[in-house]
């Protein structure tokens, strides 16, 4: 058995005391794992509401100031989102210590972190497309920004627009099969939110539009593998005790029965790899009718100058021929929102008559 660690002597840290927008900043961050200020005045709603004492909107300039305090209190973690830019790269945050002690959490080490480069920029390239939509009065539906008690009221909006659209194509075209389609909708639309959207509703005209979202996450795979198709990640050895013994000591097990088998004289005891996460693509709705699509991954770079990407990754290959699949090229041919929004830019040289000098194009976000 093992013995529970010892605290060490001394007075146990006291829970700090925060304001009420710098608790929803923390809870914010612990679901988005990282910000940048752009992004944080734009997803957390007291930095970009209507400031009493001047009548005015708070400005980016005040939720940076904000986001420095707290990092300089110890609540937040900073660091360069380019560090090869040096000091013209941007910066992000993270939560520091106090915050976690503030969420109740101080065990979560993970957290304290800095997630691995590729990671980051998916994670900041996401965060960029919640942030430009709400600064442009997109409402955000998500299960990530969003906490799990609104997802069911998020979730009947993202239905009840397809529902409406199936339902008005029915009245439109009666023999053009369209009844059947609103049927296997309703008896097959999704029960849990699992899929990003944006939705805006034109005041004028009352006409709703609704946008699904896909940023591509490089941790997960795309498309789920086939039946009976083997796993490709090499066995891991699992970094968690065993629940019989307690202790962490693993070895590959040979006779087929399990995965694992813990060496401990005496325990025996066996266990399994975890499942993998599903694919990206495993539940998305089949019938989307009237709904634009924007797909986005963290390493395809955009060219500024002429508006098209000068390098297309293969994982943006493999989504497109996803959905030109299931969903024919209409789809794909309403991407058109937020054209420049993408991890990676190329930077175009300067004009020689601007007295600058010129570089070579490179990389940048």
């Amino acid at each position: 058995m093992t013995t529970a660690p010892v605290r060490r002597p001394g007075p146990r840290a006291t829970v700090p005391e925060v304001a009420p927008e710098e608790l929803r900043l923390f809870r914010r961050l612990q679901r988005l794992r990282v910000v940048t200020p752009f992004q944080a005045h734009w997803l957390v709603e007291h930095f970009n509401e209507l400031n009493p004492d001047t009548g005015r909107g708070r400005t980016e300039r005040n939720t940076r100031m904000r986001l420095q305090r707290l990092e300089k209190e110890g609540f937040l973690k900073q660091a360069l989102t380019h560090p090869e830019r040096g000091g013209y790269s941007g910066v992000y945050y993270w939560l520091g210590g106090k915050a976690l002690r503030v969420l109740g959490c101080p065990d979560e080490k993970s957290l304290l972190r800095p997630p691995p480069v590729h990671v980051l920029r998916y994670l900041l390239l996401r965060n960029d497309v919640y942030a430009r939509a709400r600064s442009e009065g997109w409402h955000v539906i998500s299960p990530t920004l969003s906490s799990e008690d609104l997802h069911p009221k998020l979730l009947e909006r993202v239905n009840g627009y397809v529902t409406r659209h199936l339902e008005k194509r029915v009245k439109q075209y009666p023999r053009g099969g369209w009844a059947d389609t609103l049927r296997d909708w309703q008896r097959a639309m999704p029960t849990s939110l699992r899929f990003d959207w944006l939705l805006k509703q034109d005041q004028v005209s009352n006409n709703e539009t609704l946008v699904l979202v896909v940023v591509d996450d490089p941790r997960r795979a795309i498309l789920a593998p086939k039946p009976g198709a083997k796993p490709k990640a090499p066995l891991k050895l699992p970094t968690t005790p065993c629940a019989k013994c307690g202790t962490t000591a693993w070895a590959l097990c040979r006779d087929g029965r399990a995965d694992f088998q813990c060496t401990t004289s005496g325990c025996g005891a066996a266990a399994r790899r975890p499942q993998p996460a599903p694919a990206q693509s495993e539940g998305l709705p089949r019938y989307l009718p009237d709904v634009e699509l924007l797909l986005r991954d963290p390493t395809s770079r955009w060219n500024p100058a002429t508006g098209e990407l000068d390098h297309v990754s293969p994982r943006l290959r493999q989504w497109r021929r996803f959905f030109e699949k299931r969903n024919q090229k209409d789809l794909l041919a309403t991407d058109t929102r937020f054209p420049d929004l993408w991890a990676e830019k190329t930077r175009v040289p300067t004009s020689p008559s601007s007295g600058a000098l010129s570089r070579p194009a490179i990389k940048s976000a």
